[in-house]
């Protein structure tokens, strides 16, 4: 039972001086703490000792993983043979491009896992960097659960087809989630990102965040047609709010759903759009054709829409055979 613990630490200092090694779940910030070449040694000789250790969380900034540290660390993980989940949550650097190569070669060595999630909000990545991020992303052939927090990175169309690439390197990839709000995707961008995901054949779940972008209406009902061709999701989020989605391509790329034989559980948020009554009602009787849906949910604060109108679309929505559950947010 002692191989089920799990630690949180805020430091180097306490990790290094930990006793028990037998901890299967450790969490630690390394962030507040000083990586020097020295002290990266220390860290990854220590690590080499968990060999229980099956699932890793680390916080840390960008400025501390110089190419070299970065090497040193991840040499230590690539020891850990039981690690299978990895969270690197790295915090914003002024000079993320210049840093970025130790997070890379941290990667290198992590090829073992079925879980990984990097968190990069903030930091503004050049293409470069991503191109090399997602090239190291590919070493690890057996993930299943692939999480990449990239919002406020100043991607555009381009940096969206360099990370879309990697998904389709993935034979047994089930579980994804992507975070790619506030940036400057346009069209192309959700077009080449569709292309890539119906690659994806063995996706369960879906997560997808494209809040504050630049596509409007276009490119939308080409993403949600390309993921219709994943037969197995049964999972699907999209957060679309603040697109500027507007009128008769509201309506018509929610006739996609409908497609999706195997969709049930779906949640969708399109705050601060343009939606109205007329739209709202036709997306409804576009839903309700969905066969095996158990769990909806929408948001769809800051639009234009009357009590009738939602009351009539919700109408719809009680229509959908197996519907067990559905949430509707909306404030006047």
């Amino acid at each position: 039972m002692s191989s089920q613990r799990y630690i949180k630490l805020k430091n180097l200092e306490q990790f290094l001086s930990l006793e028990n090694l037998d901890y299967s779940e450790i969490e630690l910030q390394l962030n507040n703490s000083l990586l020097d070449y020295s002290s990266s040694e220390q860290f990854a000789l220590k690590l080499k000792n968990f060999s229980q250790l099956t699932k890793l969380a680390l916080r840390m900034a960008l400025y501390q993983l110089k190419t070299d540290i970065g090497s040193i660390l991840g040499e230590g993980l690539s020891e850990i043979s039981n690690l299978q989940n990895l969270d690197l949550n790295l915090e914003p650097c002024i000079d993320a491009d210049q840093n970025i190569f130790g997070l890379i070669n941290l990667l290198t060595y992590c090829i073992k896992l079925n879980s990984l999630k990097i968190q990069l909000k903030g930091n503004q990545l050049q293409h470069c960097s991503l191109q090399n991020i997602t090239q190291r992303i590919q070493k690890c052939k057996d993930l299943t659960d692939l999480s990449l927090n990239l919002s406020e990175c100043w991607i555009d169309d381009d940096g969206v087809q360099i990370l879309s690439s990697v998904l389709t390197e993935f034979q047994h990839l089930t579980n994804i989630n992507l975070n790619l709000s506030c940036n400057f995707i346009g069209v192309k961008g959700v077009i080449e990102l569709g292309k890539h995901l119906s690659s994806v054949k063995n996706i369960q779940k879906f997560q997808l965040s494209m809040n504050y972008n630049h596509f409007k209406n276009a490119g939308i009902s080409n993403l949600i047609e390309q993921l219709t061709q994943c037969r197995n999701i049964q999972f699907l989020d999209l957060q679309l709010e603040k697109n500027k989605l507007t009128g008769q391509y509201f309506s018509d790329f929610s006739s996609q759903f409908g497609k999706f034989v195997n969709l049930q559980i779906l949640i969708l948020s399109f705050v601060q759009n343009d939606i109205q009554d007329e739209e709202l009602i036709q997306f409804g009787k576009n839903l309700k054709r969905m066969k095996i849906l158990k769990h909806f949910s929408m948001n769809l604060e800051g639009n234009n829409l009357s009590w009738e109108g939602l009351n009539k679309f919700i109408q719809n929505i009680l229509k959908i055979k197996m519907l067990v559950e559905y949430l509707i947010t909306y404030y006047y």
